[in-house]
């Protein structure tokens, strides 16, 4: 049955404070980084402006049109979603994860898009979903770890620095443990979820391109504020960044600090100006979190929910 008028009254004010507080999170993050913003683009000429643009919306456009592909492609066994709906589920989950640790967030925010009952099913697909990205991520991640290991092993004899070593086996072997069908059979029992195996392979071969789209966006935009940027250097240690964001918690707030901070780290090995990477990162997260998350609160905004995920009822 449709929910009770109460019912509904309480979800549009939970609805709108959860917008109000996503809104109120962009904009602090804005107004923490205006200075920065302002004289970047001031200092910039014309041309490099519109380079700046164009890297930057283009690679957030096919960044979300890659992930709204694979939600689309997930869910097929409980729904035919056009791609447009794919969009606007993803962009305004997003909305809603981007104030959260880790995006946890989807988890709760992605059901209210389907009918009660499947709640637990897209629960479970929003997983997958996850865990072909991060699988992506551990792919692209080995080249980092071998470009590491041969150019910068007296790193690793920095007593400092061991939690590193420690860190990088234990994603390996969650790479390999992950990839178990035995695990995988648990997880489909367990939530009750259809599974083919060719949608699976699809979207990690979206994961893959998705992962290759941000990673140059990344490097076009470190290039336009440090011409000098070696590729073949560049790119092994931009693995590294993400290898490390991707498995470092934090706390909304610091996220940008947390991404700015491991970029200044790692680059800073290869001589990249601290500068230049903070630079990229905050532009990185205003065109691939910011812009997405306003225009997904527009879509949660105009969202009425009819039933309450089962998930989020008695």
């Amino acid at each position: 049955m449709p929910i009770s008028k109460s019912k509904q009254i309480l979800f549009t004010i939970a609805k709108f404070g959860l917008i109000a507080l996503s809104c109120w999170y962009l904009y602090d993050r804005l107004a923490a980084d205006k200075e920065l913003i302002i004289k970047t683009i001031h200092d910039l000429d014309i041309l490099s402006i519109a380079h700046l643009c164009i890297i930057a919306l283009s690679g957030a456009f096919f960044n979300w049109l890659t992930e709204s592909l694979k939600w689309k492609i997930i869910t097929k066994p409980i729904a035919k979603l056009k791609l447009s709906a794919a969009i606007v589920q993803t962009l305004a989950a997003h909305a809603i994860a981007v104030m959260t640790p880790q995006k946890i967030g989807e988890f709760g925010a992605r059901p209210f898009f389907f009918h009660r009952v499947q709640a637990r099913k897209v629960v479970a697909y929003t997983m997958i979903n996850s865990m072909l990205q991060l699988g992506a991520t551990l792919f692209f991640s080995i080249i980092g770890v071998i470009y590491f290991l041969v150019n910068f092993r007296e790193v690793l004899y920095n007593t400092d620095h061991y939690p590193i070593i420690g860190l990088l086996i234990i994603m390996l072997l969650s790479l390999l443990f992950f990839t178990r069908r035995k695990f995988r059979d648990r997880i489909k029992a367990f939530f009750n979820v259809t599974v083919f195996a060719n949608d699976v392979k699809r979207s990690a071969l979206l994961s893959l391109l998705r992962y290759v789209i941000f990673s140059h966006q990344y490097f076009l935009l470190l290039y336009l504020f440090n011409s000098g940027i070696n590729y073949l250097e560049a790119m092994p240690v931009l693995f590294m960044v993400y290898l490390f964001i991707s498995v470092v918690p934090s706390v909304f707030v610091f996220d940008i600090a947390v991404r700015g901070g491991l970029g200044v780290f790692f680059f800073g090995l290869i001589d990249v100006p601290a500068s230049s990477v903070v630079l990229t990162a905050t532009f990185m997260w205003l065109a691939n979190a910011g812009l997405p998350a306003l225009i997904g609160n527009i879509f949660v905004a105009r969202y009425k929910v009819k039933r309450m995920p089962k998930i989020f009822s008695t």
